[in-house]
């Protein structure tokens, strides 16, 4: 489980810094007054706090360090299944699409396990 921890909050830091890189190399001006903005930002955001939650909760076995992580994680579901959704009703003339669509396939099913064994291994979370 360890492990599965460690490989989800690495592919999560990677998948944030790679948004980031991204939103610079769009060349969109970053205006924190747009909606559009705010959500990618706190998406950014989310997933770069879950990761270091997770990390932390690797080490420190406690019940909130727990709730915290189940919450983050359910969160990232929902947003991941969100991004999906927007990848995917995207028409792409070529196969492009291919690479973020496996990516966050293995992510949404990276967080269910990890959201399970989580769940499992303690009742009163």
């Amino acid at each position: 489980m360890t492990k599965l921890i460690r490989i989800f909050s690495v592919l999560l830091v990677i998948f944030s810094l790679g948004m980031i890189i991204l939103f610079g190399a769009s060349g969109h001006k970053f205006d924190l007054n747009k909606h559009d903005n705010q959500v990618y930002l706190l998406f950014i955001l989310l997933y770069l706090s879950s990761a270091i939650v997770l990390f932390f909760s690797l080490y420190k076995e406690s019940l909130i360090m727990k709730r915290i992580a189940v919450t983050l994680l359910f969160l990232i579901l929902i947003s991941f299944i969100y991004l999906f959704y927007e990848i995917v009703s995207i028409t792409i003339g070529d196969f492009s699409a291919i690479i973020p669509i496996i990516f966050s396939l293995v992510i949404i099913y990276m967080d269910i396990k990890i959201l399970s064994i989580l769940i499992s291994s303690n009742p009163n979370v």
